[in-house]
């Protein structure tokens, strides 16, 4: 997943500061072992970088399978946007990330960039201008393409 730094303002709350950035509460207290409790102005948080994703909230009867085939991205990248393992239960209301405009891969163990951007069919050039320097590992997401 792609962040950023965010400096955390008079008057942000966990809540504003998740809608602003398209994540969830949940999210901003995994990626910086949080609560509103220790939410301090003038500190800073790590943020999904915004461009890269929209939310989902959960509804009745929504799977993971659904949801991925629904915004045709793989299961298991959607589990690892949202730092979730296969057999994690979904609830009803709970907000997920969904890419959004952008393309993505989740890579292998053993992937190279010129590997990656054989099988996608995309250009080396874009795909470092996209990602920057890279160092592959396992179940790493890089963006491919923006929409």
């Amino acid at each position: 997943m792609v962040y950023q730094v965010y400096k955390i303002v008079d008057g942000d709350t966990l809540d504003s500061v998740s809608k602003c950035f398209n994540c969830s509460c949940d999210e901003l207290i995994r990626l910086n072992g949080i609560d509103e409790s220790n939410f301090i102005s003038n500190s800073f948080i790590v943020v999904p970088k915004n461009s890269l994703y929209s939310n989902y909230t959960v509804k009745s009867g929504d799977t993971l399978y659904d949801i991925s085939s629904r915004y045709g991205i793989d299961l298991n990248l959607l589990y690892a946007i949202n730092g979730l393992d296969d057999g994690d239960i979904i609830y009803p209301n709970q907000d997920l990330l969904v890419p959004s405009n952008v393309s993505m891969y989740l890579t292998k163990s053993g992937d190279t960039i010129k590997d990656i951007v054989s099988s996608l069919n995309y250009d080396i050039s874009d795909f470092v201008d996209e990602n920057g320097n890279l160092e592959l590992m396992a179940d790493q997401i890089v963006v491919y393409k923006r929409d």
